[in-house]
């Protein structure tokens, strides 16, 4: 399906200008991924700079897992009601959708062919590990099923807006966040970028997404990974919970297509 809903113009506009002309990396590059990107054209070891690789293999094109929930997902606007629960409930016992799902418009591949723009000897892929719904405890339990064993050459990993007191503290979710992050680091080579969400509106409480947020940030610098900050963007943007409401899809967590596209160009300041 693809996603209509947008939001209004000038808001739109304003914010894609704020994502243009604001830094918001914590300035490590992913090295050895821009590397292979550089390095990578694509044919056969008698045409390629480092022939076979270490396997005797042809040597593959780059590989990125983008790692997260329903905004990692690709999903946008429901197709229901939302403070309709009945409704909600009798598409999920009949295995109807419940949201949109736009494959094209998702950050990462919107990333993906900013790359290609950027690298265009080279091919480049990207696997998408999102689960809607999925939260930073989840997301450590299939760290292996879902990234580790495809050999990511990069993996971005954005999964900081589901979350409840009942899950625990945000300093429970930095423990996963940062158990995600040591088990990438010690089962494959890739690079990674830890990815700060879009805020939520006030139709979803989250009295403690700040600190979780916070949490990204600190996480980045100690483990000495790449951080791109979104929340700082939308920050600048607007601090106005309500105002949300009609920037975001769901209006309550997931980006437009331009919400979407901010993720894509903060990722690409890491490539400039």
């Amino acid at each position: 399906m693809i996603t209509r809903f947008e939001m209004p113009a000038d808001k739109q506009a304003r914010l894609l200008q704020i994502a243009a002309e604001t830094p918001c990396t914590n300035g490590i590059k992913p090295e050895r991924f821009m590397r292979l990107m550089q390095t990578n054209n694509a044919l056969v070891a008698p045409l390629h700079l480092y022939g076979l690789d270490e396997h005797g293999l042809e040597r593959r094109n780059p590989i990125i897992v983008a790692f997260g929930d329903s905004v990692t997902a690709g999903q946008f606007e429901a197709l229901f009601d939302a403070t309709d629960l009945d409704t909600m409930l009798e598409k999920i016992k009949d295995g109807l959708p419940l949201q949109i799902a736009d494959l094209a418009a998702v950050y990462h591949e919107q990333f993906r062919m900013l790359l290609a723009e950027k690298y265009g000897h080279t091919a480049v892929s990207v696997i998408n590990a999102g689960i809607g719904g999925d939260n930073i405890l989840s997301m450590h339990r299939r760290v292996y099923r879902d990234v580790i064993q495809h050999r990511p050459d990069l993996v971005i990993i954005a999964g900081t807006l589901n979350w409840s007191d009942e899950l625990g503290t945000p300093d429970d979710f930095g423990a996963a966040l940062r158990h995600i992050v040591q088990a990438v680091k010690a089962n494959t080579e890739a690079d990674i970028i830890l990815l700060t969400p879009n805020p939520i509106s006030d139709l979803l409480p989250d009295n403690s997404l700040d600190a979780r947020v916070q949490m990204v940030r600190d996480i980045a610098g100690e483990e000495g990974v790449s951080l791109v900050d979104a929340y700082k963007l939308w920050g600048i943007f607007t601090t106005d919970r309500a105002e949300l409401r009609e920037c975001l899809a769901n209006h309550i967590n997931h980006p437009t297509a331009a919400g979407h596209r901010v993720y894509a160009l903060a990722l690409m300041q890491l490539f400039e």
